[in-house]
């Protein structure tokens, strides 16, 4: 049985890959994932287990959130027939919303703590303003440089006309 490791980091977008301990050759599927996020190659992993390792019995462990391995383990159960024995294993990682709870607790101590400079109104605003989720982008250029047609591809329709003077806002949610 081929023990399969997969390391998937949704921040960095960072692949870690090994077969029984090995790495991927540097032409296989499996070593050509950096900078890719999970979803767009998850659907691709039985296939290509089976062609290049070329085994019928896979155990594989996978460490990421719980949102990328029940990706995983769905894909799985639906390739399962082509395997005479698959299993899969998880290490589960903290979910981002774990991470800014911990963020929110240390930032909490910090303004418990001693240090008065850190208690001030400024360093709470900044703080709540770095949580907040909506943030202001501007696009600024000199004129016919693709001010319209950068921010039509972020919002994926056109909004912005070319060659009109607009001022707009955008908040991300």
């Amino acid at each position: 049985m081929k023990e399969v490791f997969i390391k998937y980091n949704p921040f960095t977008l960072d692949t870690y890959f090994t077969v029984d301990g090995i790495v991927p050759k540097e032409n296989s599927f499996f070593n050509n994932l950096k900078g890719k996020r999970f979803q767009e190659w998850v659907e691709d992993i039985p296939k290509h287990l089976k062609e290049e390792y070329d085994a019928e019995e896979f155990e594989i462990t996978f460490h990421g959130t719980l949102m990328d391995f029940e990706d995983l383990e769905e894909v799985i159960n639906r390739n399962r027939g082509d395997f005479s024995k698959i299993e899969l294993k998880s290490e589960i990682v903290k979910d981002v919303k774990d991470r800014e709870k911990e963020i929110e607790a240390i930032f909490n101590d910090i303004q418990k703590g001693p240090i008065e400079e850190l208690k001030s109104l400024d360093i709470l605003q900044t703080f709540n303003k770095a949580k907040n989720r909506e943030f202001e982008i501007a696009v600024v250029a000199t004129m016919s440089a693709g001010k319209s047609t950068l921010i039509n591809s972020l919002l994926g329709k056109n909004l912005c006309l070319p060659r009109t003077k607009h001022v707009l806002l955008l908040l991300f949610v």
